[in-house]
Protein backbone atom coordinates (compact mmCIF):
# COMPACT_ATOMS: atom_id res chain seq x y z
CA UNK A 1 0.00 0.00 0.00
CA UNK A 2 1.40 3.45 -0.54
CA UNK A 3 1.74 6.05 1.82
CA UNK A 4 -1.97 7.61 0.76
CA UNK A 5 -3.43 4.41 1.50
CA UNK A 6 -3.80 3.63 -2.41
CA UNK A 7 -3.42 0.40 -3.87
CA UNK A 8 -4.74 -3.56 -3.90
CA UNK A 9 -4.91 -6.21 -1.51
CA UNK A 10 -6.18 -9.90 -2.35
CA UNK A 11 -7.35 -12.20 0.66
CA UNK A 12 -9.51 -15.13 1.24
CA UNK A 13 -12.90 -14.94 2.36
CA UNK A 14 -15.54 -17.86 2.94
CA UNK A 15 -13.42 -19.64 0.32
CA UNK A 16 -13.30 -17.24 -2.38
CA UNK A 17 -10.91 -14.89 -3.56
CA UNK A 18 -11.04 -11.48 -3.33
CA UNK A 19 -9.36 -7.58 -4.15
CA UNK A 20 -9.83 -4.70 -3.07
CA UNK A 21 -9.24 -1.66 -4.60
CA UNK A 22 -8.04 1.09 -1.45
CA UNK A 23 -8.27 4.70 -2.33
CA UNK A 24 -7.35 6.48 0.39
CA UNK A 25 -10.07 6.01 3.44
CA UNK A 26 -12.49 4.16 0.51
CA UNK A 27 -12.19 0.62 -0.07
CA UNK A 28 -14.18 -1.30 -2.72
CA UNK A 29 -13.65 -5.22 -2.77
CA UNK A 30 -14.69 -7.23 -5.32
CA UNK A 31 -15.58 -11.09 -4.82
CA UNK A 32 -15.03 -13.73 -7.17
CA UNK A 33 -17.77 -16.33 -6.38
CA UNK A 34 -17.38 -18.56 -9.56
CA UNK A 35 -14.61 -20.24 -8.42
CA UNK A 36 -14.81 -22.24 -4.73
CA UNK A 37 -11.25 -23.04 -2.87
CA UNK A 38 -10.80 -26.37 -0.97
CA UNK A 39 -8.97 -26.56 2.08
CA UNK A 40 -5.67 -28.00 2.48
CA UNK A 41 -5.26 -27.95 -1.75
CA UNK A 42 -2.80 -26.14 -3.71
CA UNK A 43 -3.36 -23.86 -6.42
CA UNK A 44 -1.41 -22.04 -9.06
CA UNK A 45 -3.36 -18.26 -9.26
CA UNK A 46 -3.17 -16.03 -11.45
CA UNK A 47 -4.27 -12.32 -11.81
CA UNK A 48 -4.77 -10.62 -14.83
CA UNK A 49 -5.39 -6.81 -15.19
CA UNK A 50 -6.85 -5.51 -18.39
CA UNK A 51 -6.73 -2.24 -18.45
CA UNK A 52 -9.25 0.25 -20.05
CA UNK A 53 -8.56 3.29 -21.60
CA UNK A 54 -12.26 4.83 -19.88
CA UNK A 55 -14.10 3.56 -17.28
CA UNK A 56 -12.90 0.72 -15.02
CA UNK A 57 -10.77 -1.74 -15.80
CA UNK A 58 -11.26 -5.51 -15.46
CA UNK A 59 -9.41 -8.05 -13.40
CA UNK A 60 -9.60 -11.43 -14.56
CA UNK A 61 -8.84 -14.69 -11.89
CA UNK A 62 -6.94 -17.89 -13.41
CA UNK A 63 -6.68 -21.38 -11.48
CA UNK A 64 -4.44 -24.18 -12.45
CA UNK A 65 -4.36 -22.35 -15.82
CA UNK A 66 -7.67 -21.95 -17.10
CA UNK A 67 -10.07 -18.70 -16.31
CA UNK A 68 -12.44 -18.96 -14.01
CA UNK A 69 -13.82 -15.52 -13.52
CA UNK A 70 -13.72 -11.65 -14.10
CA UNK A 71 -14.54 -8.65 -12.44
CA UNK A 72 -14.62 -4.81 -12.92
CA UNK A 73 -12.22 -3.16 -10.64
CA UNK A 74 -10.60 -0.15 -10.01
CA UNK A 75 -7.11 -0.50 -10.01
CA UNK A 76 -4.31 2.30 -8.61
CA UNK A 77 -2.11 4.85 -10.81
CA UNK A 78 0.21 2.86 -13.44
CA UNK A 79 3.14 4.85 -11.40
CA UNK A 80 2.16 1.90 -8.71
CA UNK A 81 4.01 -1.17 -8.45
CA UNK A 82 2.76 -4.41 -6.91
CA UNK A 83 3.98 -7.76 -5.30
CA UNK A 84 2.20 -10.65 -4.17
CA UNK A 85 3.73 -12.04 -0.86
CA UNK A 86 3.29 -15.27 0.59
CA UNK A 87 0.17 -15.01 2.41
CA UNK A 88 -1.57 -13.72 -0.97
CA UNK A 89 -1.72 -9.96 -0.26
CA UNK A 90 -0.38 -8.01 -2.53
CA UNK A 91 1.42 -5.01 -2.00
CA UNK A 92 1.93 -1.55 -3.48
CA UNK A 93 5.01 0.46 -3.49
CA UNK A 94 5.04 3.39 -4.52
CA UNK A 95 8.22 3.14 -6.70
CA UNK A 96 8.49 5.19 -9.95
CA UNK A 97 7.85 8.58 -9.36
Amino acid sequence: MSAENVGVSCYFSRNNLTVAHHNGSSVTPQSFQEFIFQTKTWYFITLVHVPKLFGRSEMKLFVNGKQVGSASLAYPPANMVGIITVDGTVVINDVIR
